[in-house]
């Protein structure tokens, strides 16, 4: 098999061990750098029946820009997987573009707008540091 591992170490809360953990053992492994160019040389190496295996389809993903730019590229990379004759598995969730691509679009784009922010803190109410009480004693 044709197996071509991406990963993308610059993604907010994805490091490359991680991503690089589940891969499959005999995979060419592409590793982005930090100008993007990586992708490029991965896409143009593809013959069909090639798969490319990522750990969540989010990682195709480019790591910076607005998240409805990020979404735009990351489905023109998966046309461009497909019109090489290509698919898209996730080893995570075992997840291949060909059958389970609307699911795996779903998730992604849920990851991309959320990627890089913190958790919200938890609601608290508001509390003067003066009361009352102290405005009526004069």
């Amino acid at each position: 098999q044709d197996i071509r591992g991406y990963v993308n170490p610059n993604i907010p809360g994805e490091s490359r061990a991680g991503q690089e953990s589940g891969m499959c053992s005999d995979a060419e492994v592409y590793v982005e750098d930090r100008h993007g160019i990586v992708i490029d040389a991965l896409l143009k190496s593809l013959r069909q029946g090639s798969i490319v295996e990522v750990k969540e389809l989010h990682c195709l993903a480019p790591a910076r820009g607005t998240p409805s730019k990020r979404r735009k590229v990351l489905a023109e990379r998966i046309d461009a997987i497909n019109k090489a004759g290509g698919s898209v598995r996730e080893w995570s969730t075992g997840f291949v573009s060909k059958g389970a691509l609307p699911k795996m679009m779903i998730h992604a784009t849920e990851q991309i707008a959320f990627s890089g922010r913190a958790e919200s803190a938890p609601e608290q109410v508001f509390r003067p540091p003066w009361t009352v009480n102290v405005l009526l004693r004069k």
